[in-house]
Order: C-alpha cells, then sequence, then structure tokens
C-alpha cells in the first residue's frame, strides 16, 4: 500500500519502534567511535566480549538496560580511554 493510499484510508505512517530507535541512536555513537560506517557496524554485529559473547546491537534491541551496557563500553573510547 502506497503512502498515498494510507493517507486516504486515514492509516497513520508506521513509526519506528523503541528497540530500532534504540539501536540507531547507538549506531551513530558507534559512528563517532570508530570513525566510520563499516567500523561501526562491525562493532554492532560481532559478538563482543565484554557482552557474554553476544553482538552488541542484539543487546541493545534486547531491551533499555542493554542500551545502557552498550553505551558503558563505547562512551571511554568515545572520550579516549580503554573500556
Amino acid at each position: 500500500m502506497g503512502e498515498d493510499t494510507a493517507e486516504m484510508l486515514g492509516i497513520a505512517k508506521p513509526t519506528p519502534g523503541p528497540a530500532l530507535v534504540r539501536l540507531a541512536e547507538v549506531r551513530a555513537m558507534a559512528r563517532r567511535v570508530w570513525g566510520s560506517e563499516e567500523s561501526a557496524q562491525a562493532f554492532l554485529f560481532r559478538p563482543h566480549p565484554m557482552l557474554e559473547g553476544r553482538r552488541p546491537a542484539d543487546v541493545v534491541i534486547g531491551g533499555e538496560a542493554g542500551r545502557l551496557r552498550v553505551e558503558d563500553i563505547l562512551g571511554p573510547l568515545q572520550y579516549g580511554s580503554a573500556a
């Protein structure tokens, strides 16, 4: 169904869910830390030892607590110290 059709029928445009918003925000932070989209994607989609071998993206999608755990890894790196 096209956007015009949805509008005609009074159907609201879909909005991203909270998990997608969290992931997008953490992805932006990872891009700032790592300096490129490729490096940010590598960080987000590879298992990480500080997350018990889980992928940061999966942890973020899991909830706000997961987002905070991943930000706790990225935060020190953003300011030049080891996580």
